[in-house]
């Protein structure tokens, strides 16, 4: 991954303020309302930039959500485009590869999804907007990217048949439109609150990964599934299922639900660059106040479980979950 990290000014100031900050004494409720945006919180100068595609569908929408924040309290700017397919499985990205139109066909379903481009850029931004739609191809040719990221449906991930011939194609088409070095990583997607077949999804996507040229993998999936295994945990969500779930039954409820999985993209993003920080000890909380101020990115009903004690919870998930990306560990 040579070339992955774009190195910036990173003073002795800002080395200090990163060791001060991880060993600050926890917030209060109050405090972590009026941290309402990132704005609000003395930001390190920059450590390194990084340019970060994912191609994916609202479970990477979800999980990405909180990342740029994240990575900027640990002095890493980042430029990050979602391209978004509603219910996008590999087959679809291969078959709509060019396709910019406002709707995609899926074949998880046979329906019309809405389709969006999300971007930021933190070195100038500090909330989301959408951007013009655009075709997985074109974004692919917009940036020089250090990162792009790829993943299987939700429902999909544990059918095999569903990665072929799919997965190798979109690496292709990948390879002929992006001319700069990247880092290939896949993202392991989660299945929905109902589907309670979360050993066969990592197993398969295990299989994947080593089959496939992936530089390294995210464990979202992981991440999420160990702390299901949570007793208290597993109570979160709005769903009729909670298990961390909003309403719909389909997507992590914002809140601790998708700050599990932004922490563990994280941690994997530190990680790929070579950067030896920890997500443990991070100071976002991912309250309602905080995450309207982000705007711009679909929501996932109101913002749940965000407490001190829940927050070290999910920090530990997403240091487990990269440490054994391919292991279910009840989160303790």
């Amino acid at each position: 991954m040579a070339g992955l990290i774009r190195p910036l000014c990173f003073s002795v100031f800002s080395c200090f303020w990163l060791t001060m900050s991880v060993c600050m004494a926890s917030c209060t409720r109050d405090e972590m309302e009026i941290r309402v945006s990132v704005k609000s919180v003395k930001q390190p100068e920059a450590l390194a930039h990084v340019n970060i595609c994912v191609l994916g569908n609202s479970y990477s929408n979800d999980s990405f959500s909180y990342v740029p924040f994240i990575l900027k309290e640990y002095g890493v700017t980042s430029c990050v485009h979602i391209y978004y397919r509603g219910s996008l499985s590999l087959h679809d990205l291969d078959e709509q590869w060019e396709d910019d139109s406002k709707y995609g066909l899926a074949d998880l379903d046979g329906r019309k999804h809405n389709r969006f481009h999300y971007s930021i850029d933190t070195r100038k931004q500090d909330y989301w907007r959408q951007d013009i739609i655009m075709s997985a191809k074109d974004i692919v040719e917009l940036e020089e990217w250090d990162i792009i990221t790829l993943q299987q449906g939700g429902n999909r991930c544990k059918v095999e048949e569903s990665y072929y011939p799919y997965l190798q194609n979109v690496i292709d088409r990948i390879s002929s439109s992006c001319s700069n070095p990247y880092s290939l990583a896949w993202f392991m997607a989660y299945n929905g609150a109902k589907d309670n077949k979360n050993e066969e999804s990592i197993r398969m996507q295990e299989k994947i990964v080593n089959e496939f040229p992936f530089d390294f993998v995210i464990p979202v999936a992981t991440a999420i599934f160990s702390c299901q295994e949570n007793e208290e945990l597993a109570k979160l969500g709005d769903s009729q299922y909670h298990k961390m779930y909003a309403s719909d039954n389909v997507h992590l409820q914002e809140g601790l639900p998708c700050y599990i999985a932004a922490l563990t993209v994280s941690q994997a993003i530190l990680d790929a660059l070579g950067i030896e920080k920890s997500i443990v000890g991070d100071k976002i909380r991912p309250t309602q106040t905080w995450i309207s101020s982000i705007s711009g990115i679909t929501q996932n009903g109101e913002s749940i479980g965000v407490t001190e004690e829940n927050c070290a919870l999910a920090q530990r998930a997403a240091i487990q979950a990269n440490l054994h990306p391919f292991e279910i560990i009840p989160v303790q």
